[in-house]
């Protein structure tokens, strides 16, 4: 898809009037694109998408034909918009070579729902020439349109700002709050607000990671297993692979292979425990979480997933737009006590957060490993109004930690 560079640096600035998402990005320019107004009378003759056979034909036969015909257009250089271009084989060896023909004629924008394995030469290229920018779910800060600065918010700042003074988000950001969690972060089903199109969404969302995704760019054979696999994954709990493969019925080879497959169609998402210098800490386990929790039965663990893809977009948002190595973990030891998120800056330990539904209860355990890791600690209660103090342990409404983080 190719777009006029004018018009997309002014749609940018109108969706990221509050917080930088390409996810707002990728939402108007497809209601946009629906419209029969200027300046697309131009351009609907530029669109190409790779399940177009015709075009594939062409993109395959000669790939730099396409955007030798841009070259007429009334602009001096083209801005290629390459949409799920990991369903072409050899992916990234095709836009290196692009890059590499055509920079100097083309500025390119490569999306993908799925993370294909690169080769070293392609690593090696994307470092050099490339800026990655991880796509996430929509949280409560981008509802509620928080602005934040890459060049001044950073992590140090988000995190004084979250123990001294954290915002007032009101009755509407309980309600933000209710509806992501009620329908999830992404587009279509939070901004329908349906039950009936969120219930049909969840329902085409699987089948479609079954049967069209891993079959078209996996070589797994068995997908009602990894179906199986996807039923079996319960966010928040430790993943046990012999239990996994006993309950699958294969070795814990497959197991491994399906679930990474999973993860790089961002169906769902690792988080590794935090050892460091904590006595009796578990080292090797981890935990699963989903993308998409709103398929979450448990409300107390729903939410748990929802803080937990809204923490992993604050790491994303460091790394990607701060340079920050934000990391997300966990803390469990083998007296069981445990935390459910740590987050470490350039490996030390920054900030604990705990989860509960309702009013505060036990933080023994956010306390102790609190005094250990000598960090502040703060407990995010779905459902609390005031901020408060419970044992040493700061007690904030959700809606308040979450809206102060990208």
């Amino acid at each position: 898809m190719v777009m006029w560079k004018g018009w997309l640096a002014r749609c940018w600035n109108r969706c990221t009037s509050a917080s930088p998402s390409p996810a707002s990005l990728c939402c108007w320019v497809r209601a946009e694109w629906a419209r029969p107004s200027w300046p697309w009378r131009l351009f609907r003759s530029s669109a190409a998408f790779w399940d177009d056979w015709e075009f594939r034909k062409k993109a395959l036969s000669s790939p730099y034909s396409f955007l030798d015909q841009q070259q007429t257009l009334l602009f001096k250089k083209v801005l290629a918009l390459i949409d799920e271009f990991a369903k072409a084989p050899h992916c990234w060896d095709h836009i290196t070579d692009l890059y590499n023909a055509q920079s100097e004629k083309v500025d390119f924008i490569a999306t993908s729902s799925y993370l294909a394995n690169l080769s070293l030469h392609n690593k090696r290229f994307i470092k050099s020439k490339c800026n990655r920018y991880r796509i996430d779910p929509i949280s409560l800060s981008e509802a509620l349109k928080v602005g934040f600065i890459p060049s001044k918010d950073k992590c140090d700042k988000i995190i004084n700002s979250i123990i001294s003074s954290p915002p007032e988000t009101g009755r509407r950001g309980a309600n933000l709050l209710e509806l992501l969690l009620k329908f999830s972060g992404f587009p279509d089903p939070f901004l329908s607000q349906s039950d009936k199109k969120h219930d049909i969404w969840l329902k085409n969302r699987k089948e479609t990671l079954i049967r069209d995704d891993l079959r078209e760019m996996t070589r797994i054979q068995q997908l009602p297993g990894v179906e199986s696999l996807m039923d079996l994954i319960v966010p928040g709990s430790l993943l046990s692979f012999n239990t996994m493969r006993l309950n699958l019925g294969v070795n814990g080879a497959t197991a491994r292979l399906w679930l990474s497959h999973l993860e790089r169609l961002h169906y769902c998402f690792r988080v590794l425990p935090y050892a460091g210098k904590l006595p009796r800490a578990l080292r090797h386990a981890c935990k699963l979480y989903l993308h998409d929790w709103s398929g979450v039965a448990d409300p107390a663990l729903r939410f748990e997933n929802f803080v937990a893809c809204s923490l992993l977009r604050w790491c994303h948002y460091a790394e990607d737009w701060c340079g920050e190595r934000l990391e997300l973990q966990f803390i469990r030891d083998k007296e069981k006590r445990s935390v459910p998120f740590l987050l470490t800056l350039n490996g030390r330990p920054r900030l604990l957060v705990g989860t509960c539904l309702g009013e505060a209860g036990e933080v023994r355990h956010l306390r102790y490993f609190s005094e250990r890791l000598k960090v502040p600690v703060v407990l995010a209660a779905l459902g609390r109004k005031a901020v408060g103090e419970i044992g040493g342990v700061r007690v904030l409404p959700a809606a308040s930690l979450l809206a102060a983080i990208p």
